[in-house]
């Protein structure tokens, strides 16, 4: 199987500065889980999940906290191996 037999053109994404409130309302609009996290020159530097979401609004004012604060960083320079989690394709 081809990742472009499995995703869904343009990628979905959000920026390192995306607030929790607005990730979690793109998350709830498009029935996503995950969600690439790119920085100011737009390359991938982590992702954000439901989870994540969920969690941190546990913790933090929604206002008050952005996705940086709260996502799993791609700190080994690992995109491809956090793509794949993005992709999940085990998942219906």
């Amino acid at each position: 199987m081809l990742v472009k037999e499995r995703m869904t053109p343009p990628a979905v994404t959000i920026m390192l500065d995306t607030q929790l409130a607005d990730a979690a309302k793109l998350m709830q609009e498009r029935q996503y889980r995950r969600l690439p996290v790119l920085n100011s020159s737009e390359a991938l530097v982590g992702i954000v999940t439901d989870r994540d979401l969920h969690g941190a609004a546990l913790h933090f004012h929604e206002s008050l906290v952005g996705v940086k604060e709260i996502m799993i960083e791609d700190k080994h320079g690992n995109a491809v191996r956090m793509l794949g989690l993005v992709l999940d394709l085990g998942d219906e």
